[in-house]
């Protein structure tokens, strides 16, 4: 924690929430939502970050923040560590969101255009990075009541069943897209000490 302090502490994007206990991944998160529902109450969307996975590619954060705000039905967009296609891309009866980049592509001729990139529904919840909408996230997090553990097996069982339930039940959760391409990657301490 004191390297993390050292590390951090000028730099005002970064809060380290110190715990007297441990709350284990569930706690935590309620925890850091909770401080950031009080002390920045106009914020939107958070980016779930775990500590072993970064970004391998950038990600257009203007262009994912206009499509959730165009389709209210977008509460999480899951960041990949594996080839989408290995992943369940599809979510009852829920299509595919197409969406601009922000960020224009340079064609052959010289001109530009925007690239066209596409969210897939998903029944796959995932602990790994993630993007989700503040007031949701933070009420399906409160939700589980048994906070210390990781969320991921209960919400992806809700996931599911908010997938495959017709008319969705109370406790499902839906509304989990996939983004288009991989970007993330595990950082494995154990055998490496390089980091990106």
């Amino acid at each position: 924690q004191v390297n993390l302090f050292n590390t951090y502490l000028s730099n005002p994007r970064v809060h380290i929430i110190p715990a007297s206990k441990n709350l284990h991944i569930g706690g935590s998160v309620v925890k850091a939502l909770n401080l950031i529902g009080r002390h920045f109450p106009s914020v939107r969307y958070v980016y779930y970050l775990q500590h072993d996975f970064h970004f391998f590619k950038d990600v257009d954060h203007k262009a994912l923040v206009n499509v959730m705000d165009e389709y209210p039905k977008i509460n999480y967009i899951r960041f990949p560590k594996r080839h989408p296609s290995a992943i369940s891309r599809n979510c009852g009866d829920e299509q595919p969101i197409r969406y601009n980049s922000t960020i224009l592509n340079v064609l052959d001729d010289g001109s530009t255009a925007p690239r066209t990139l596409t969210l897939h529904p998903t029944s796959a919840y995932s602990d790994n990075n993630h993007l989700v909408r503040f007031d949701w996230y933070i009420e399906v997090i409160k939700s589980l009541i048994k906070l210390d553990r990781a969320p991921e097996d209960p919400l992806q069982r809700r996931a599911n069943n908010g997938c495959w339930h017709n008319p969705p039940q109370n406790d499902d959760i839906t509304g989990l897209y996939l983004y288009f391409e991989q970007n993330i990657a595990h950082l494995d301490g154990r055998h490496s000490t390089n980091v990106p």
